[in-house]
C-alpha cells in the first residue's frame, strides 16, 4: 500500500493502480472480489462488484436471502434485504415458483413471474382475474397484456379477435382497434366514415398513418400521386413528394423540370422550392448564385434583388424593383409598390392608387379601397380604409368587385353593394358574381361555377349552355350536371335525346356513356366497357372472369369474386358442388354460411356468429339471431330472414338480453329500439306505435306471453333503409 493515495474522510478510493480501496474503523484496505477473502469482521462489507458481504461464525459469506432476522415477514422488509428475495413468514427466502408460495405477504413476485391470489397463489395472468372486471382498462390495469371479454379478462391478440365491443381497444402490438357493424377491425385509414371528407380531418382521424380523403368521403392511406381521384387531396403522395391537380387528373411533380412554367409565380405556386429561368422550371438557388434576372425573385436564403445583373438578397421594400402590390406583396406581406418599386405599407391615406390594397391601422394591417367620396361623377377620390360595400361608390361590377379584393358588386345607381346570391340580384348590372363562389361537394363535383347569368329579366346561376366546351370532360370539369355534343356544354339527360352519331359518342347521359347503335344512341351497357375498367364505369357493373356483367342474381355469377360481391339485397356463397363444379348460390339461411364468419357478421341483423363449448371443445356456428343469444354487450333487436319483421331486445333487471313489450320501452329507447316506428306519448308516458294500424297480429315463437308476443315483432316493410341504425 505504499504507492496508495489514502483519503481517510472519503469512504470508497482508488489506488494509483487503480483497484478500488475501503476506509473502515480507521484504516484502509483493498476492496476484494469475493467477500470470502474478508478474513476480518471489519472489512467484511462488499464485495468489489457491490455484493453485500456478511461475517458469520467467523468467517464472511455473501449475503443471502436465508441470512435476513427471522423477524423479517413482510415481502417490503426482504425486498430491502435483498432484490430476489421475499417472505417466508420467519424471515426471508429466495424467489420460488408462484404456486409454491404457502405464505399471504410472499405473494408478490415469483422465479416464473408476477404473482397473483386467487384462492391460492399462482402465476398472474389474464384469466386469473376477477369475472367481475368488464372493461378494457380494468383488465388492463390487472396486467397490461390484458384486455375484456365481457365477463373476467382475456390475452389481447388481433383485432378480428375481440367479439365485443369493449374488448377492441387495442391488439397485443398496441395497434389500435376500431368497433364497426358488430366487428373489431384493425384501424386504417378505410374505416373512417364517409363524414370524414377533407385531408385534415383525415390527418386527425389517424395520425400519422399517412390518410388523406376520398371520392364520396371517407379516408384512404395515400399512395401515388395518379391514383387520386379528386383535386382536394391531391397534395403529396405517400413518401411526401408533392403532387398537382391539371385538367382533371392528379401527377406527381418529380422535380422542377416537371412542371412548365415561364416565371417564379408559376413554377414557385406548383412548388415552393422552384423558379424559372424563363423557359422553364428550375431548382431554387441562393440568391448569389441565381444567374439570370427572372430567377431572381426568390432564392434559397430569402427574397432577392436584381441590380446591375447581378441577384442579390434584399433587406427592404425600396430594394425591390417591382410595378404591382401583387409582385410586391407576394416578395414580403409588409410591401406595396408605387408604380416604380416597391415601398414599405403604410396609413390607406398615404398610400397612391396603384399601392392600395392594405394599409397599416393601430399597428395592424388593414384592407384599403381607391374611390370615390361620392356617387357623382366629379367625385374625388382617394385611397381610405375599406370598411363596408356601401361606403363604396362606383357604378360598374368591375370597379366594385376588383377594388374591394372580391367583395362587392354594383346596384349601377347608388354605387357598390355587398355580393349576393344570384336569384337575389335584381338588377343586370350586379348579375355577375354569386357570393358562394365555386361549390364543390364531397364527392369532388362541381355543383356551382360560382357566375350569373342574366335571362328573361331575372339572373339565376350560370348553366350548361353558357359553358364553352366541346368534350364531357370539358363540361363536366366546369359544372357536373352538364356533358357535350361535340360542339356546346348542355344540361345532362339521357343518352336517347341524341340523335346524331357525332353528338351521341361526345356525350355521356344521366344513364351513363352513350354509344350508337342502329341508328340510335343509347346508354352503354356493362357488356360493353373494357373488362379492366368494368367497375369505375358503372357501380351496376360487377367484373365476372374475362368479361363485364350488370350486377345479378347469384345463380348468374361463374367465378367466386364476383360472387361473393352479391346482388343488392341479397348475399351470395361460393359452393363446391361435386369435384369438378363450383356455383354461386343465394344464402337463404343463416346455417348455410356456418363456415364463414365473415359472411355471418356480414348479416348481423339477422344472424349471430355462436360460441358454443361441448366435452371442452369449442366451436362457432351461424345461428338464427334472438335476443337469449347474445351478450349485454351486443343486445340489438333482429330481422326474420325476409326482413318484413323486426323483434326488439333489451336487457332485463338481471342483465339479460331478453324480447321486449315496445309500451314498456323507456322513452330515451322509444325511437331507436323501434327504429323509429314508435313514438313516446307524454300523456300516458308509454312508447306508443305512430300508426296503430301497422301493429300486426303476430304470435311467432319468442317464448313470451300472447301480449308480447304481439308487440315484440314489429312489421318494418317501409323502413328497410335505415335497417343498420341498430347494427
Amino acid at each position: 500500500m505504499g504507492r496508495d493515495v489514502i483519503i481517510k474522510w472519503i469512504n470508497v478510493k482508488f489506488t494509483l493502480e487503480g483497484m478500488k480501496c475501503q476506509w473502515a474503523e480507521g484504516s484502509c484496505f483493498d476492496i476484494q472480489q469475493s467477500c470470502l477473502l474478508y478474513f476480518k469482521k471489519s472489512e467484511c462489507i462488499n464485495q468489489s462488484d457491490g455484493q453485500i458481504c456478511i461475517w458469520i461464525d467467523g468467517s464472511c459469506y455473501n449475503r443471502q436471502c436465508k441470512h435476513a432476522p427471522k423477524s423479517y415477514s413482510t415481502y417490503e422488509q426482504c425486498q430491502k434485504y435483498g432484490k430476489n428475495c421475499t417472505t417466508n413468514g420467519m424471515g426471508c427466502t429466495n424467489y420460488k415458483k408462484c404456486s409454491e408460495y404457502k405464505y399471504l405477504s410472499s405473494c408478490q413476485i415469483g422465479s416464473d413471474g408476477q404473482c397473483t391470489l386467487v384462492n391460492q397463489c399462482q402465476k398472474i395472468s389474464c384469466e386469473s382475474a376477477p369475472t367481475t372486471l368488464k372493461t378494457d382498462s380494468e383488465c388492463s390495469n390487472f396486467l397490461n397484456k390484458c384486455t375484456t371479454n365481457g365477463q373476467g379478462c382475456i390475452e389481447r391478440r388481433r383485432c378480428q379477435d375481440a367479439y365485443i365491443e369493449e374488448g377492441c381497444k387495442y391488439n397485443s402490438q398496441g395497434g389500435i382497434c376500431v368497433w364497426f357493424n358488430d366487428q373489431c377491425y384493425d384501424k386504417t385509414c378505410e374505416t373512417a366514415d364517409k363524414s370524414v371528407d377533407t385531408e385534415k380531418s383525415c390527418e386527425e382521424y389517424y395520425p400519422k398513418a399517412q390518410c388523406t380523403t376520398k371520392l364520396g368521403g371517407g379516408c384512404i392511406q395515400k399512395s401515388k400521386c395518379k391514383d387520386v381521384q379528386i383535386e382536394i387531396a391531391c397534395t403529396t403522395q405517400y413518401d411526401g413528394q408533392k403532387c398537382q391537380w391539371q385538367d382533371g387528373v392528379c401527377s406527381l411533380i418529380k422535380s422542377c423540370s416537371n412542371i412548365k412554367g415561364t416565371d417564379h409565380k408559376i413554377c414557385n405556386t406548383l412548388q415552393n422550392d422552384c423558379t424559372s429561368d424563363g423557359k422553364q422550371c428550375v431548382p431554387m438557388q441562393t440568391c448569389s448564385n441565381t444567374l439570370k434576372g427572372v430567377s431572381c425573385v426568390q432564392g434559397t436564403d430569402g427574397p432577392c434583388l436584381w441590380s446591375n445583373q447581378q441577384c442579390y438578397r434584399y433587406t427592404k421594400c425600396t430594394d425591390l424593383i417591382f410595378s404591382t402590390h401583387q409582385e410586391c406583396n407576394q416578395i414580403h406581406s409588409q410591401c406595396t409598390t408605387n408604380g416604380y418599386n416597391c415601398i414599405a405599407i403604410n396609413t390607406c391615406a398615404n398610400t397612391p392608387k396603384i399601392g392600395c390594397y392594405v394599409g397599416i391601422k393601430d399597428n395592424n394591417n388593414i384592407q384599403c379601397i381607391w374611390a370615390p367620396r361620392s356617387n357623382k361623377q366629379s367625385a374625388i377620390q382617394q385611397c381610405t380604409e375599406f370598411k363596408k360595400c356601401q361606403d363604396v361608390y362606383y357604378l360598374n361590377h368591375n370597379d366594385c368587385y376588383n377594388y374591394s379584393q372580391s367583395k362587392c358588386t354594383t346596384d349601377g345607381i347608388n354605387g357598390c353593394i355587398p355580393l349576393d346570391s344570384c336569384d337575389k340580384y335584381d338588377k343586370q348590372v350586379s348579375c355577375v358574381i354569386d357570393k358562394a363562389g365555386k361549390i364543390i361537394n364531397k364527392s369532388g363535383d362541381i355543383t356551382s361555377t360560382g357566375f350569373c347569368f342574366w335571362n328573361n329579366n331575372k339572373c339565376i346561376s350560370q348553366e350548361c349552355s353558357q359553358l364553352i366546351g366541346t368534350t364531357h370532360q370539358q363540361c363536366n370539369s366546369q359544372l357536373s350536371k352538364c356533358t357535350s355534343n361535340g360542339q356546346n356544354c348542355l344540361l345532362q339527360s339521357t343518352c336517347s335525346i341524341f340523335s346524331t352519331y357525332n353528338s351521341c359518342i361526345a356525350a355521356t347521359g344521366t344513364d351513363g356513356k352513350c354509344t350508337w347503335l342502329n341508328n340510335l344512341c343509347n346508354s352503354m351497357k356493362c357488356s360493353d366497357y373494357p373488362v379492366a375498367q368494368c367497375s369505375l364505369f358503372s357501380t351496376d357493373c360487377i367484373r365476372d372472369g374475362l368479361k363485364c356483367q350488370e350486377i345479378n342474381h347469384c345463380f348468374s355469377y361463374k367465378t367466386q369474386s364476383a360472387c361473393e360481391n352479391g346482388f343488392k339485397n341479397s348475399f351470395c356463397k361460393w359452393v363446391n358442388i361435386n369435384t369438378q363444379k363450383d356455383q354461386c348460390i343465394e344464402i337463404q339461411s343463416c346455417e348455410i354460411v356456418n363456415d364463414n364468419e365473415k359472411t355471418c357478421k356480414n348479416l348481423s341483423d339477422r344472424c349471430y356468429w355462436y360460441k358454443t363449448t361441448s366435452q371442452n371443445q369449442t366451436s362457432y356456428t351461424c345461428a338464427q339471431k334472438k335476443c337469449e343469444i347474445q351478450t349485454n354487450n351486443t343486445c340489438t333487436g333482429f330481422y326474420d330472414w325476409d326482413k318484413q319483421n323486426y323483434t326488439i331486445c333489451i336487457l332485463d333487471s338481471k342483465n339479460q338480453c331478453v324480447p321486449a313489450d315496445p309500451s314498456t320501452l323507456t322513452q330515451e329507447d322509444c325511437f331507436t329500439k323501434t327504429l323509429y316506428q314508435y313514438t313516446w306519448d307524454s300523456t300516458s308516458n308509454k312508447c306508443q306505435i305512430c300508426n296503430p294500424q301497422s301493429i300486426p297480429n303476430n304470435t311467432t315463437d319468442n317464448k313470451t306471453d300472447n301480449k308480447t308476443g304481439q308487440f315484440t315483432t314489429i312489421l318494418l316493410p317501409t323502413l328497410m333503409a335505415i335497417l343498420f341504425l341498430q347494427i
